[in-house]
């Protein structure tokens, strides 16, 4: 507002998890975060903890799931809070921050390698579409939760962040994201397919840029890593990768959507 127009302001962040604190010593540590100096409080939001059976979503039920209470004494102490629903965590969680009922039920959302295999026990699949449909009741209710203490509405809530360590958890894990159904490969109109046409336009020119003589954008196979001294292997792995991080814009681009939706700002 126009209180601060011609002030600069700072974050002066520090992590601060409701989850791993135990209640009672909140407000004592809030306040010697702000004699340190700072003023902004940052914590995660974990599905894992929040959804502990599929289908049963939980806030402020028991005290490490208490959100409201904590923003509550936060405003109350005058610090601002960044919040970061995940639904990735990472943050030396279990699973990632990912829900157990997800990782061990669900093989066919997890990431793939190129052969096809699941190659890390919590790594998922982004924009596979089972996943996004588990995911989403969950940043419902997050917004839900979290709303009347948004700055939009005169709460500490200064800023959301996405995900985290976005691709890092394919990519330190040993690969890049291959599964079939997410990517499309192999599929006629499949996302992989879709951008090798919008690159290329025709067959004809993509098997010029990669020497090759793949009859139709579906038939187009990732290779798995690029021979240093093989150009044409070099393109198509550069292609896939740059392709792959598209997927990543993408799925961020629909958690800051579903987040609009449900009325945060």
């Amino acid at each position: 507002g126009s209180r601060f127009e011609s002030e600069d302001r700072f974050f002066v962040s520090g992590e601060f998890h409701y989850f791993g604190v135990p209640k009672e010593d909140w407000r004592r540590r809030m306040r010697l975060f702000k004699e340190a100096g700072g003023n902004t409080l940052a914590t995660y939001v974990p599905w894992l903890i929040h959804e502990p059976r599929e289908g049963t979503i939980l806030f402020d039920d028991v005290p490490y799931r208490d959100l409201s209470a904590f923003l509550r004494m936060a405003r109350e102490e005058g610090l601002q809070v960044v919040l970061r629903p995940g639904p990735y965590s990472y943050s030396e969680l279990l699973n990632s921050g990912m829900p157990s009922w997800l990782v061990d039920t669900y093989d066919e959302l997890m990431a793939k390698n190129i052969r096809g295999e699941t190659f890390h026990p919590d790594t998922i699949s982004y924009l596979h579409p089972l996943f996004l449909e588990k995911v989403r009741p969950f940043y419902r209710a997050f917004a839900e939760t979290v709303k009347p203490f948004m700055a939009q509405n005169g709460g500490p809530v200064c800023m959301l962040q996405v995900d985290n360590e976005l691709g890092g958890v394919h990519i330190w894990r040993g690969s890049l994201d291959y599964n079939r159904q997410t990517m499309g490969i192999g599929s006629p109109g499949g996302r992989y397919p879709r951008f090798l046409e919008k690159k290329f336009g025709t067959v004809e020119a993509l098997n010029d840029f990669y020497r090759t003589d793949f009859a139709s954008f579906a038939d187009v196979m990732p290779v798995a890593k690029a021979d240093r001294d093989d150009l044409y292997s070099c393109r198509r792995a550069k292609d896939y990768y740059d392709f792959y991080c598209g997927t990543l814009a993408e799925f961020a681009a629909l958690l800051k959507q579903w987040l609009l939706e449900d009325g945060l700002h």
